[in-house]
């Protein structure tokens, strides 16, 4: 396995977990103590949806940021 290979894999298995933290928190239906308007946590929870989502997908831009490719011509 390649370095860029397992680094994607890494941030898949972020990825998996901050969407299981994403959806245990949204099913147990909990507001943040400090923040009270329910907008503002279901917009929160949505963002952390969407990044984990991004993640769990190989998080492209990422990775070749990491690992750019260093063959000239391409």
């Amino acid at each position: 396995m390649k370095p860029n290979e397992t680094f994607a894999l890494v941030i898949r298995v972020i990825g998996l977990v901050g969407l299981a933290y994403v959806v245990r928190h949204l099913a147990n239906n909990s507001i943040d103590g400090f923040h009270n308007c329910n907008a503002f946590y279901f917009v929160k929870k949505i963002a952390y949806l969407f990044i984990g989502l991004y993640l769990v997908r190989g998080a492209p831009c990422l990775v070749k940021f990491a690992y750019p490719d260093d063959k000239p011509g391409k």
